[in-house]
């Protein structure tokens, strides 16, 4: 199986995922997550808001439903890819996948 995800396997992707689903559904429930699990959470000390790089494609688009056709777009997060069968499921999405630009330039 050629399918990547930024967990890892689809599985470690399936597993985060229904972890943060029941959070979500926790938090729309009760408001607040369980006391046991926030004792049970590590502590985070001297912190501060922050960004980081996280992976996405960029190409231009055909069909999108929000920005249309042959426009230049960037992805939202990858979270899992196959270029062997042409898609990317991103974290808004599937794509199809064309021609990939060239990891070097031609000489």
């Amino acid at each position: 199986m050629a399918i990547r995800t930024t967990f890892g396997s689809l599985e470690a992707l399936n597993l985060m995922a229904g972890r943060l689903l029941a959070d979500i559904a926790t938090l729309r429930s009760y408001g607040a997550p369980p006391l046991a699990q926030l004792e049970a959470s590590p502590h985070l000390n001297h912190w501060s808001y922050s960004t980081r790089p996280v992976s996405c494609l960029e190409g231009f688009a055909t069909d999108h439903p929000v920005l249309g056709s042959f426009v230049s777009v960037r992805t939202s997060d990858i979270m899992m890819i196959d270029e062997t069968a042409g898609w990317v499921r991103t974290f808004s999405r599937f794509y199809t996948l064309g021609e990939r630009v060239p990891l070097s330039p031609p000489s």
